[in-house]
């Protein structure tokens, strides 16, 4: 069960980020009543959309964890998230660069 739920996860990625471009024209088409820039959209797909993956087999690993009662690391699991989200966010916010909304060129570092 794990390994086919994982290719099946693993495949549906791959063919969503392979897709970005049309899944974020057909977002962007969608909502018109605001402008978007579909590169700036299309960039940010190829980053998020590999959490599809990570979502799925989380879930699936917590459930299987569930199963045996043992709550403890997927308790924590969000904890650690977070913490790793705010080291992320310092990093970033610590390196030189300017900060541009052009997909090409985030920042000079």
């Amino acid at each position: 069960m794990l390994t086919l739920t994982g290719v099946a996860l693993l495949v549906a990625t791959i063919l969503a980020v392979l897709a970005a471009p049309l899944l974020t024209r057909l977002v962007i088409s969608a909502s018109e009543a605001a402008p978007a820039n579909s590169e700036l959209t299309t960039a940010f797909s190829w980053l998020l959309l590999p959490q599809i993956f990570f979502y799925g087999m989380g879930a699936l690993l917590g459930a299987i964890l569930n199963s045996k009662q043992v709550f403890g690391p997927f308790a924590w699991a969000p904890v650690l998230n977070n913490i790793v989200v705010l080291a992320t966010l310092a990093v970033y916010a610590l390196i030189p660069g300017e900060i541009s909304i052009n997909p090409i060129n985030y920042g000079g570092a």
